[in-house]
């Protein structure tokens, strides 16, 4: 066990924060194999699976959505980051539209086009966040190699370490945080590591050694976080004593995001702290809330439920109460009824600004479609 030491940020801002990744498995030592199973016999399957042809019937009219939201200047939403969101929810879908698309190809133009000289993606003030999603929509695209490189360098430096004069046993420490340097989160950290593990970073191996660092200390788990007021459910909070649910309370989205960061930390489905997590997850299974959030960022818990559990390679999950779950299946049809005529999607909860229907839009499409390839192979 690691012995660790004792913003303000705008809600449109904090409410970007979904990156989606590319269809690729990351390469980890080990591979993480499935989420521990309950005890005993299980009854049958409490949800159905999804339909399929419904699914990208959906995705399709999503899509389309973004692609009408899409600026003269060829941004969707205005900003970089939901740009970078909207790229990658257009090259996941099943069509799999190349980069030349019309689709696609205005808005890729848009991102590229914000690319600087150290790397790193153009935005004053949230510059880690919109590179890590820059990442990962040209690593979605298959397109602009030749940037990633750079990138993926600037967003490991955006690391807060040695080097900054922080120490192992500060709470931030392996942390990333909006503008790069200081107040680091968990939100920023699991896109990070999604991007850098997505698009194969490995000349720094020791960025992902020092994120397990941060990610203990997100961790309501005594035996791996030893920060005054940290309890023992498992569960994850926003940041190293500070939870977006109140105090030291555990919520969906954070959990789900701690569960995908140590995967991406090549930490195996079979640690203890992963276990935990799971635990905790398995106590709280809902599509209807974001546990301990309830509306407030329903969309962003949608989008890391389905990265989380796609990347545990397993189409079942198994709650607390022994029910087995076709996790795709419930996530599709919770999706599907709250789709919007003309094919997007809302918060009614306007709390990190998803009543804009763009960013909620994108981040409902990536979670449809981080499952979509598992569900299709299990057909």
């Amino acid at each position: 066990m690691r012995t660790h030491s004792l913003y303000v940020v705008s809600a449109a801002l904090v409410a970007l924060f979904t990156v989606a990744c590319s269809e690729s498995k990351p390469t980890l030592a080990p591979q993480p194999p499935t989420a521990p199973p309950a005890a005993a016999a299980q009854p049958a399957s409490s949800s159905s699976p999804a339909d399929l042809a419904a699914v990208r019937a959906a995705i399709d009219r999503g899509v389309d959505f973004l692609v009408k939201s899409r600026a003269a200047d060829g941004m969707i939403g205005g900003h970089g980051g939901v740009t970078a969101l909207a790229v990658q929810a257009i090259a996941l879908a099943p069509s799999r539209p190349l980069p030349n698309d019309p689709r696609l190809a205005p808005t890729l133009a848009a991102l590229v086009a914000r690319a600087r000289p150290d790397g790193s993606f153009a935005d004053e003030q949230y510059p880690a966040y919109t590179t890590a999603l820059a990442i990962l929509a040209l690593q979605a695209a298959g397109a602009h190699p030749e940037l990633v490189g750079p990138a993926q360098r600037w967003l490991a430096t955006a690391q807060l370490d040695e080097s900054d004069g922080v120490a192992p046993t500060h709470p931030e420490y392996g942390g990333i945080g909006y503008g790069g340097k200081g107040h680091a989160d968990l939100s920023n950290l699991h896109f990070a590591l999604e991007a850098l593990r997505e698009s194969h970073f490995s000349e720094r191996p020791e960025t992902y050694t020092r994120a397990i660092d941060f990610l203990e200390r997100c961790q309501n788990r005594t035996e791996s976080n030893d920060l005054p007021g940290a309890t023992n459910d498992g569960g994850f909070v926003y940041r190293p004593g500070d939870s977006k649910a109140g105090a030291m309370t555990s919520s969906g989205s954070m959990t789900y995001a701690g569960v995908k960061s140590f995967i991406y930390a090549g930490v195996s489905a079979e640690d203890p702290r992963v276990v935990s997590a799971i635990d905790w997850l398995r106590r709280n299974y809902t599509l209807e809330e974001n546990p301990g959030l309830g509306q407030k960022g329903l969309y962003y818990y949608y989008q890391v439920f389905s990265r989380a559990l796609s990347l545990l390679g397993q189409r079942e999950f198994i709650d607390v109460a022994g029910r087995t779950h076709d996790w795709y299946g419930d996530l599709t049809r919770a999706l599907l009824a709250r789709q919007r005529a003309d094919g997007s999607w809302a918060n009614s909860d306007a709390t990190y600004w998803e009543s804009n229907p763009v960013l909620a839009t994108a981040r409902a499409l990536l979670a449809l479609e981080y499952g979509y390839g598992l569900a299709t192979r299990a057909n």
